[in-house]
Protein backbone atom coordinates (compact mmCIF):
# COMPACT_ATOMS: atom_id res chain seq x y z
CA UNK A 1 0.00 0.00 0.00
CA UNK A 2 1.12 3.47 -0.96
CA UNK A 3 -1.03 5.24 1.83
CA UNK A 4 -0.14 5.28 5.30
CA UNK A 5 -2.00 5.51 8.54
CA UNK A 6 -1.35 6.70 12.04
CA UNK A 7 -3.53 6.40 15.45
CA UNK A 8 -2.44 8.68 18.18
CA UNK A 9 -3.96 7.97 21.46
CA UNK A 10 -3.91 10.74 24.14
CA UNK A 11 -3.96 9.65 27.53
CA UNK A 12 -5.00 12.86 29.59
CA UNK A 13 -6.31 10.96 32.51
CA UNK A 14 -5.96 8.04 34.85
CA UNK A 15 -9.53 6.60 34.25
CA UNK A 16 -8.28 7.16 30.14
CA UNK A 17 -4.99 4.42 31.37
CA UNK A 18 -6.67 2.22 33.51
CA UNK A 19 -10.48 1.94 31.77
CA UNK A 20 -10.13 2.91 28.25
CA UNK A 21 -6.70 1.66 27.38
CA UNK A 22 -6.93 -2.16 27.55
CA UNK A 23 -10.00 -2.17 25.31
CA UNK A 24 -8.09 -0.36 22.88
CA UNK A 25 -5.50 -2.68 23.08
CA UNK A 26 -7.53 -5.40 22.56
CA UNK A 27 -9.02 -3.44 19.37
CA UNK A 28 -5.74 -3.17 18.19
CA UNK A 29 -5.08 -6.36 18.41
CA UNK A 30 -8.33 -7.58 16.92
CA UNK A 31 -7.05 -5.52 13.85
CA UNK A 32 -3.67 -6.39 13.99
CA UNK A 33 -2.46 -2.71 14.42
CA UNK A 34 -0.28 -0.60 16.48
CA UNK A 35 -0.41 2.47 17.75
CA UNK A 36 1.30 5.66 18.97
CA UNK A 37 0.45 6.21 22.91
CA UNK A 38 1.06 10.20 24.41
CA UNK A 39 0.97 9.70 28.12
CA UNK A 40 0.05 12.05 30.71
CA UNK A 41 2.46 11.46 33.85
CA UNK A 42 1.80 13.58 36.32
CA UNK A 43 -0.94 14.44 38.06
CA UNK A 44 -4.79 14.40 36.29
CA UNK A 45 -7.07 17.22 37.37
CA UNK A 46 -8.49 16.87 33.63
CA UNK A 47 -11.77 16.55 34.49
CA UNK A 48 -11.45 19.82 35.78
CA UNK A 49 -11.81 21.30 32.20
CA UNK A 50 -15.50 20.68 31.47
CA UNK A 51 -16.39 23.60 33.30
CA UNK A 52 -14.11 26.09 31.09
CA UNK A 53 -16.87 28.22 29.41
CA UNK A 54 -15.24 27.65 25.82
CA UNK A 55 -15.52 24.41 25.96
CA UNK A 56 -18.75 23.93 28.10
CA UNK A 57 -21.37 23.52 25.26
CA UNK A 58 -19.21 21.01 23.79
CA UNK A 59 -18.52 18.76 26.85
CA UNK A 60 -22.22 19.05 27.70
CA UNK A 61 -22.89 17.47 23.69
CA UNK A 62 -20.77 14.47 24.62
CA UNK A 63 -21.50 14.42 28.60
CA UNK A 64 -18.95 14.85 31.32
CA UNK A 65 -19.75 11.55 32.47
CA UNK A 66 -19.44 9.61 29.21
CA UNK A 67 -15.46 11.22 29.03
CA UNK A 68 -14.63 11.24 32.64
CA UNK A 69 -16.60 9.00 34.97
CA UNK A 70 -18.24 10.30 38.83
CA UNK A 71 -14.94 9.18 39.75
CA UNK A 72 -12.45 10.84 37.58
CA UNK A 73 -14.89 14.06 38.15
CA UNK A 74 -14.49 13.83 41.57
CA UNK A 75 -10.74 12.65 42.10
CA UNK A 76 -10.02 16.27 39.64
CA UNK A 77 -10.82 18.32 42.93
CA UNK A 78 -7.68 16.80 44.37
CA UNK A 79 -5.90 15.30 41.58
CA UNK A 80 -5.18 11.70 40.83
CA UNK A 81 -1.61 10.33 40.18
CA UNK A 82 -0.40 8.51 37.15
CA UNK A 83 2.53 7.24 38.92
CA UNK A 84 0.49 4.16 41.29
CA UNK A 85 -0.51 3.14 37.66
CA UNK A 86 3.29 3.44 36.53
CA UNK A 87 2.60 -0.94 35.33
CA UNK A 88 -0.02 0.07 33.28
CA UNK A 89 1.68 2.50 31.11
CA UNK A 90 4.59 0.16 30.79
CA UNK A 91 2.62 -2.26 29.61
CA UNK A 92 1.34 -0.07 26.40
CA UNK A 93 4.79 -0.68 25.33
CA UNK A 94 5.14 -4.39 26.24
CA UNK A 95 2.46 -5.16 24.13
CA UNK A 96 4.01 -3.37 20.78
CA UNK A 97 2.82 -0.28 20.57
CA UNK A 98 4.79 3.31 20.96
CA UNK A 99 4.69 4.81 23.82
CA UNK A 100 6.13 8.82 24.19
CA UNK A 101 5.17 11.93 26.78
CA UNK A 102 2.38 13.95 26.61
CA UNK A 103 2.51 16.14 29.24
CA UNK A 104 2.84 16.39 33.44
CA UNK A 105 -0.81 17.88 33.93
CA UNK A 106 -3.04 18.25 30.86
CA UNK A 107 -4.92 21.22 32.29
CA UNK A 108 -2.15 23.00 33.81
CA UNK A 109 -0.62 23.11 30.10
CA UNK A 110 -3.48 23.93 28.61
CA UNK A 111 -4.59 26.93 30.91
CA UNK A 112 -0.91 28.54 31.54
CA UNK A 113 1.73 27.34 28.30
CA UNK A 114 0.19 30.13 26.19
CA UNK A 115 1.24 32.76 28.91
CA UNK A 116 4.58 30.97 29.51
CA UNK A 117 8.09 32.44 28.84
CA UNK A 118 11.08 30.25 28.00
CA UNK A 119 12.25 28.81 30.95
CA UNK A 120 8.90 28.26 32.34
CA UNK A 121 7.73 26.25 28.95
CA UNK A 122 11.08 24.41 29.23
CA UNK A 123 10.58 23.30 32.66
CA UNK A 124 6.73 22.51 31.99
CA UNK A 125 8.11 19.64 29.42
CA UNK A 126 10.97 18.75 31.38
CA UNK A 127 9.14 18.20 34.58
CA UNK A 128 7.15 15.68 32.20
CA UNK A 129 10.32 13.80 30.76
CA UNK A 130 11.71 13.32 34.05
CA UNK A 131 8.36 11.76 35.37
CA UNK A 132 8.31 9.61 31.96
CA UNK A 133 11.98 8.24 32.91
CA UNK A 134 10.93 7.34 36.37
CA UNK A 135 8.19 5.20 35.02
CA UNK A 136 9.90 3.64 31.40
CA UNK A 137 13.64 4.04 32.41
CA UNK A 138 14.70 6.00 29.10
CA UNK A 139 13.58 9.66 27.75
CA UNK A 140 11.05 10.18 25.72
CA UNK A 141 11.48 10.43 22.08
CA UNK A 142 8.47 12.52 21.03
CA UNK A 143 6.11 14.89 22.22
CA UNK A 144 2.54 16.17 21.62
CA UNK A 145 1.51 19.39 22.69
CA UNK A 146 -2.02 19.09 24.92
CA UNK A 147 -4.92 20.26 23.13
CA UNK A 148 -2.35 21.49 20.06
CA UNK A 149 -1.09 24.45 21.85
CA UNK A 150 1.98 25.65 20.92
CA UNK A 151 4.45 28.65 21.05
CA UNK A 152 7.73 29.41 19.70
CA UNK A 153 8.46 28.91 23.71
CA UNK A 154 7.60 25.24 23.22
CA UNK A 155 9.02 24.65 19.99
CA UNK A 156 12.15 25.94 21.44
CA UNK A 157 12.36 23.51 24.71
CA UNK A 158 11.78 20.51 22.15
CA UNK A 159 14.79 21.20 20.48
CA UNK A 160 17.09 22.11 24.05
CA UNK A 161 15.08 18.85 24.92
CA UNK A 162 16.52 16.56 22.07
CA UNK A 163 12.91 15.51 20.74
CA UNK A 164 13.23 13.14 17.47
CA UNK A 165 9.44 14.30 16.64
CA UNK A 166 6.45 16.21 18.27
CA UNK A 167 2.97 16.37 16.92
CA UNK A 168 1.56 20.04 18.17
CA UNK A 169 -0.55 20.92 15.00
CA UNK A 170 -4.37 19.92 13.63
CA UNK A 171 -4.18 20.23 9.92
CA UNK A 172 -6.57 19.86 7.36
CA UNK A 173 -5.61 18.43 3.95
CA UNK A 174 -2.65 16.12 2.65
CA UNK A 175 0.11 18.16 4.80
CA UNK A 176 2.24 15.52 5.72
CA UNK A 177 5.28 16.21 8.46
CA UNK A 178 7.56 19.29 8.43
CA UNK A 179 9.89 20.72 10.20
CA UNK A 180 9.47 24.30 11.51
CA UNK A 181 12.18 26.55 9.74
CA UNK A 182 15.68 25.74 10.85
CA UNK A 183 14.66 23.79 13.79
CA UNK A 184 15.42 20.00 13.84
CA UNK A 185 12.37 18.22 15.73
CA UNK A 186 10.04 16.60 12.93
CA UNK A 187 6.58 18.01 13.42
CA UNK A 188 3.54 15.14 12.32
CA UNK A 189 0.85 17.12 12.18
CA UNK A 190 -3.07 15.20 13.07
CA UNK A 191 -5.09 16.00 10.00
CA UNK A 192 -8.59 13.14 10.35
CA UNK A 193 -11.62 14.31 12.48
CA UNK A 194 -11.71 13.81 15.64
CA UNK A 195 -14.30 11.49 16.53
CA UNK A 196 -15.63 12.89 19.64
CA UNK A 197 -16.03 16.19 18.12
CA UNK A 198 -18.13 14.72 15.56
CA UNK A 199 -20.49 12.92 18.10
CA UNK A 200 -20.58 16.22 19.47
CA UNK A 201 -21.83 17.88 15.89
CA UNK A 202 -23.83 14.95 16.42
CA UNK A 203 -23.28 12.87 13.60
CA UNK A 204 -24.37 9.49 12.99
CA UNK A 205 -21.89 6.90 12.93
CA UNK A 206 -22.21 6.41 9.32
CA UNK A 207 -21.15 9.58 8.74
CA UNK A 208 -18.07 9.76 10.87
CA UNK A 209 -17.07 7.08 9.93
CA UNK A 210 -16.95 8.31 5.94
CA UNK A 211 -15.57 11.69 7.24
CA UNK A 212 -12.78 9.82 8.60
CA UNK A 213 -12.22 7.35 5.86
CA UNK A 214 -12.10 9.95 3.04
CA UNK A 215 -9.54 11.70 4.87
CA UNK A 216 -7.68 8.39 4.49
CA UNK A 217 -8.49 7.77 0.69
CA UNK A 218 -7.09 11.22 -0.27
CA UNK A 219 -4.12 11.59 1.69
CA UNK A 220 -0.17 10.32 1.49
CA UNK A 221 -0.34 10.11 5.56
CA UNK A 222 -3.22 10.21 7.19
CA UNK A 223 -3.12 10.88 11.10
CA UNK A 224 -6.31 10.52 13.35
CA UNK A 225 -5.99 10.85 16.93
CA UNK A 226 -8.23 9.71 19.65
CA UNK A 227 -8.51 10.15 23.91
CA UNK A 228 -8.03 6.95 25.39
CA UNK A 229 -10.95 8.38 27.93
CA UNK A 230 -13.71 8.53 25.11
CA UNK A 231 -13.32 6.61 22.04
CA UNK A 232 -12.69 2.83 23.74
CA UNK A 233 -15.55 3.77 26.31
CA UNK A 234 -18.28 5.45 24.82
CA UNK A 235 -17.83 4.76 21.56
CA UNK A 236 -15.69 1.33 20.66
CA UNK A 237 -17.34 0.01 18.04
CA UNK A 238 -17.77 3.46 16.04
CA UNK A 239 -13.57 3.25 16.39
CA UNK A 240 -13.35 -0.09 15.64
CA UNK A 241 -15.18 -0.06 12.51
CA UNK A 242 -13.48 3.53 11.44
CA UNK A 243 -9.95 1.60 12.12
CA UNK A 244 -10.50 -1.17 10.32
CA UNK A 245 -11.66 1.36 7.12
CA UNK A 246 -9.29 2.60 6.96
CA UNK A 247 -6.84 -0.20 7.62
CA UNK A 248 -8.38 -1.32 4.23
CA UNK A 249 -6.92 1.64 2.53
CA UNK A 250 -3.59 2.31 4.20
CA UNK A 251 -0.61 0.82 5.87
CA UNK A 252 -0.53 1.55 9.71
CA UNK A 253 2.92 3.04 10.64
CA UNK A 254 4.25 4.46 14.38
CA UNK A 255 5.52 7.74 14.89
CA UNK A 256 8.75 6.67 15.20
CA UNK A 257 8.36 4.66 11.24
CA UNK A 258 7.45 8.26 9.86
CA UNK A 259 10.32 10.07 11.18
CA UNK A 260 12.49 7.07 10.19
CA UNK A 261 10.91 7.57 6.62
CA UNK A 262 11.39 10.98 6.59
CA UNK A 263 15.24 10.68 7.18
CA UNK A 264 15.81 8.28 4.34
CA UNK A 265 14.02 10.46 1.94
CA UNK A 266 16.28 13.43 3.22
Amino acid sequence: MDKRFALRVDIDTVRGLVDGVPPLLAICEELGTRATFFATVGTDTAARAFVLAPRLRRHMAISPLAKYGLREILGSIAGRRFLPHAEKIRNIEKRGHELQLHCYNHLDWVRNIERADPPRALSMIERGAEAFEKMLGRRPEGFASPSFKVTDAVLDAEERLGFRYASDYRLEGDRGPFKEGKRSVLQIPVNAPLIEDLVAEGLPDDHIISRIVDVVGSSALTVMYIHACYEPLAKPQLLRSTLQKALELAQCVTFTEIWQAWNRSE
